[in-house]
């Protein structure tokens, strides 16, 4: 059974400081099959973890918030990936080896 809409609204309220991790799905518990139309995976989705705005990733509770870009999720985790990468490639090229002071 999906939550109303009431309840969807009081689960995004709740302070992630008061969220019991154990109560939450593992991320990796979660299989969702990629041939299916969008309506049907969010639909999986809903049914898994019931609170679309928590859900654990080992032993971390995540909060997700959502907003109306046109994008989707997985658009903006490639997006992500590819900052922190290029952060990475920054941070990695601006520092100096112990070689290369020698």
């Amino acid at each position: 059974m999906l939550p109303t809409v009431k309840e969807l609204d009081q689960m995004r309220q709740i302070d992630i400081r008061n969220v019991d991790k154990n109560t939450l799905i593992d991320l990796a518990d979660i299989t969702i099959d990629g041939n299916s139309s969008a309506k049907d995976r969010v639909l999986k989705y809903m049914e898994d973890v019931f609170n679309p705005y928590f859900i654990r990733i080992g032993d971390y509770a995540v909060k997700f918030t959502y907003a109306v870009s046109g994008e989707t999720m997985e658009e903006r985790m490639m997006a992500y990936v590819e900052a922190l990468s290029q952060a990475e490639r920054q941070e990695s090229s601006g520092k100096d080896t112990e070689s290369e002071r020698i």
